[in-house]
């Protein structure tokens, strides 16, 4: 892998995997493992995304590795690298609470729910929001879908199609293939396959019902 650390493509290797800056050994390795069970190529992931997994995997878990993409992280500009928090406001003072006094007359009239209520009403004073609070977390699995190419037809569904038009037999194995790729792969394509299935059924089903009609039509003697 190169030092600059170009196969991770600008990506954050903590955010790909959903760590922390001080994760150790054993949560890297078990972060990777849950990454790579939502986007492995087999349960419907994509291979691009396994590769980012891989990569960022492979950067962490070498320490010697790790060591030299910490230095180089403080210093580029990653997707998904949440800058470092600022301390809180400091809390405003409580107000002064008025000097106790006799009491009147009106005030010894009000129930005391009724006092409560007007306290829970009261303004309180709430501290300014902190302009350089923390922004949001960079969610690997939105990341990747924003940023997947889009996938064309796939030409083995094309060639089902026109082999159900031309010679129907070879179109019953070609389809079946092109709708396991297309599940595969992503590639648009099944809605070909699907109708290439469709015409074999309907020829097929033509040519039979042809054959039976002109084998029991009775032969006119001349």
């Amino acid at each position: 892998m190169s030092r600059d650390f170009r196969e991770l493509g600008g990506r954050d290797a903590y955010a790909l995997l959903g760590l922390e800056e001080d994760a150790d050994a054993q949560q890297i390795k078990r972060a990777w493992r849950a990454m790579s069970r939502l986007h492995h190529a087999d349960v419907g992931g994509s291979d691009n995304v396994q590769s980012l997994l891989n990569v960022a995997y492979d950067t962490l878990s070498d320490p010697t590795l790790r060591g030299e993409y910490d230095r180089y992280r403080r210093t580029a500009s990653l997707v998904g690298a949440p800058p470092a928090p600022s301390a809180p406001p400091a809390p405003s003072p409580p107000p002064a609470s008025p000097a106790p006094g006799p009491p009147h007359a009106w005030e010894r009239a009000q129930e005391p729910d009724e006092w409560d209520r007007w306290d829970d009403d009261a303004e309180v004073d709430e501290p300014e929001p902190n302009p350089w609070s923390a922004p949001r977390q960079a969610d690997p699995r939105r990341d990747f879908v924003s940023t997947a190419r889009p996938v064309g037809y796939d030409n083995l569904a094309i060639v089902s199609l026109v082999l159900a038009i031309v010679f129907a037999p070879a179109a019953l194995v070609t389809a079946p293939i092109a709708l396991l790729r297309i599940r595969r792969t992503g590639a648009q394509g099944r809605g070909l396959a699907i109708t290439a299935l469709i015409l074999v059924g309907v020829l097929t089903i033509a040519l039979t019902s042809g054959y039976v009609i002109g084998a029991r039509s009775p032969v006119i003697a001349r």
